[in-house]
């Protein structure tokens, strides 16, 4: 953080520069401008590219559970077959 002094010694800096090469302090405000722009894109695409992993990460999961579902659901299957048809075999 700069004193108060200092920020008005910095002013003073810029103004004269200004009115030095006014074509100079464009090109730097315009180059700043685009590095502040880019900076916040590069935020939003962080955003983006975690949302995009938390998303997949969540599909990965549910389709695990789906298929913990599956496979239980196919045992209890066999397990019920099995049982039927020993109850079968031994009526005959």
């Amino acid at each position: 953080m700069l004193s108060h002094e200092d920020e008005r010694r910095l002013a003073a800096i810029e103004r004269r520069l200004l009115d030095d090469d006014p074509a100079f302090v464009r090109r730097f405000r315009r180059r700043a401008a685009t590095a502040d722009h880019r900076s916040a894109l590069v935020g939003r695409l962080n955003v983006l590219t975690v949302a995009a992993l938390a998303i997949v990460a969540a599909m990965v999961l549910v389709g695990l559970m789906v298929l913990g579902v599956a496979a239980v659901l196919f045992a209890i299957g066999a397990t019920v077959a099995a049982v039927v048809r020993m109850r079968w075999r031994r009526r005959r």
